[in-house]
C-alpha cells in the first residue's frame, strides 16, 4: 500500500515539475517577443507615445516561421501568397490602423534570429500561415495576447445593456446581420453591433418580425432568402442592417461576399416593400452610388458608418471621445443608443411621431435621421477624421441628403 501511495506521489510531483517547467517557457516566450515588438519599433522609428491620433500604432505577434512555411492575406477579395523568407525567424504585424475595421493597412515583418528586420511587405488583412488563420476575435482587447507593443492605451467598454423600448411599430420588419467569418477573420466589435441592433428591433418591431444571420448562416444565399421570407410575410418596410469587414462595393458574408450590385438587385427584385439600409463595415460609403443613385424608388435611405474611402472603426475610447461607455463599433454604439433614446420614452417618440405627421413621411425616417444625427456627434473616430458617416434619405428640409 505504501508503495502504491509513493508511486502515485512520485507521479503527481513529475506532473507538478512539467507544469512549472512549461508555464515558465511560456513566460519567458512572451517576455522574449516582447523585446521582439521593442525592437521593430526602434528599427521603424516608431514613436514610444501617441501624440495624436494620426500616430498610433500595434505590433502583433503572429507566429514562428519555419522553413516552408507559406505566407498569405487572409483577404476575401484577393490572394496573396508569398514563401517566407530564408532567413526569417519569427512574423509580426504592424497595425497602422489600429481599431480599424478591416481592410486596412497592415505590414507583414519578418524577423531574424537577432531580431533584425529581413523583409517587410504591406498587406490589408491580417496573415494566415499555411491557410491557418492567427488572428481572431476581439484583436484590439487590452487582454490578446498577440499584442506586444502599442503605443496608446487601449480601452475598450464592456456592454451597456440598453433601456426598455416602450413603442412600436407593426407591419414593419428587420434583417439584422452579423457578415463576419469568425474562423477566419477578427471580429472587432462585429458581434456585439449584432447583439444590439438585433436586442433594439425585437423590442421595436416585435420578435416574430425580425430575423438574424450569423456565421455559418450568413451566406448571401441565406441573406436573399432572409429577405424573400420578411416580404412574403407581409412586411410593408423592411430595415437591412449588416455589420462586417469590407471593402469598395464588397461586404464579407459568412464564406461568400455581397457586392452593392447584389444588395441593388435584392431591393429592386421586391418593389412593392420599402427598405431602409444600414451598414458598418469599412469603404461601405461605396454602396450609395449603386443603390440610392441608382433610381430604386423603394430605398427610402441608406446610412454607412463611413464614406467610400476610409475605415470603420470598432469601440475607440480616445481622448476625444464624447461617448466613452460604448461597446461595439464605433459608428453602431451611437446609433443604436439615440434609437433606444428615442424609443423608451413616451415623450421623444411623440415628437417622432410629430415630425412625421408634418411632413407626412414614416415614423423610421424620421428617427433614422435622427439617430444618424446624433451618432455622428458620438462618433469619435469622425471627430479625429478617421471615418466620415454617410446618410442618403429623407431630411426635414424636405430634400434628400
Amino acid at each position: 500500500m505504501r508503495t502504491k501511495c509513493l508511486c502515485c506521489l512520485c507521479v503527481l510531483l513529475f506532473l507538478l515539475v512539467m507544469f512549472i517547467v512549461t508555464s515558465c517557457a511560456t513566460i519567458q516566450e512572451q517576455d522574449q517577443m516582447r523585446l521582439a515588438a521593442v525592437a521593430i519599433a526602434d528599427q521603424l522609428g516608431l514613436p514610444k507615445t501617441s501624440q495624436s491620433t494620426d500616430d498610433r500604432f500595434i505590433i502583433f505577434y503572429a507566429t514562428e516561421l519555419k522553413s516552408g512555411d507559406i505566407v498569405s492575406e487572409g483577404a476575401p477579395f484577393k490572394s496573396l501568397r508569398k514563401a517566407v523568407p530564408e532567413e526569417a525567424r519569427w512574423l509580426f504585424v504592424l497595425d497602422k490602423n489600429p481599431l480599424g475595421r478591416f481592410a486596412h493597412d497592415v505590414v507583414y515583418i519578418y524577423l531574424n534570429e537577432d531580431f533584425e528586420i529581413v523583409e517587410q511587405h504591406d498587406a490589408e488583412w491580417m496573415p494566415f500561415v499555411n491557410d491557418q488563420p492567427l488572428f481572431l476575435g476581439e484583436i484590439y482587447r487590452p487582454s490578446f495576447s498577440k499584442i506586444k507593443w502599442n503605443n496608446f492605451e487601449l480601452a475598450v467598454s464592456e456592454s451597456v445593456v440598453a433601456s426598455e423600448v416602450v413603442v412600436s411599430v407593426p407591419a414593419n420588419c428587420a434583417l439584422v446581420v452579423n457578415g463576419n467569418d469568425p474562423t477566419r477573420y477578427p471580429d472587432v466589435g462585429i458581434s456585439k453591433d449584432k447583439e444590439h441592433m438585433e436586442q433594439f428591433y425585437r423590442r421595436f418591431y416585435g420578435e416574430n418580425a425580425v430575423r438574424t444571420l450569423d456565421y455559418p448562416n450568413n451566406s448571401k444565399a441565406n441573406f436573399e432568402n432572409a429577405v424573400d421570407a420578411l416580404v412574403q410575410g407581409g412586411a410593408m418596410r423592411v430595415t437591412v442592417y449588416i455589420s462586417s469587414h469590407g471593402s469598395r462595393d464588397k461586404l464579407v458574408m459568412g464564406e461568400s461576399v455581397l457586392t452593392s450590385e447584389d444588395l441593388r438587385n435584392i431591393i429592386r427584385n421586391h418593389s412593392g416593400t420599402k427598405f431602409y439600409v444600414i451598414l458598418d463595415a469599412c469603404h461601405s460609403g461605396s454602396f450609395i452610388d449603386d443603390l440610392w443613385y441608382d433610381g430604386l424608388t423603394n430605398l427610402l435611405a441608406i446610412m454607412t458608418a463611413t464614406d467610400a474611402d476610409h475605415l470603420s472603426y470598432g469601440d475607440c475610447d480616445g481622448k476625444k471621445d464624447p461617448n466613452p461607455e460604448d461597446s461595439g463599433g464605433e459608428w453602431t454604439s451611437g446609433f443604436h443608443e439615440t434609437l433606444v433614446s428615442y424609443t423608451s420614452s413616451h415623450i421623444a417618440w411623440d415628437f417622432v411621431r410629430y415630425i412625421a405627421s408634418i411632413h407626412y413621411v414614416e415614423l423610421e425616417q424620421v428617427l433614422y435621421k435622427m439617430a444618424f444625427d446624433r451618432a455622428w456627434e458620438l462618433d469619435c473616430t469622425r471627430i479625429s477624421r478617421f471615418s466620415f458617416p454617410q446618410y442618403c434619405g429623407w431630411t426635414p428640409t424636405g430634400e434628400a441628403q
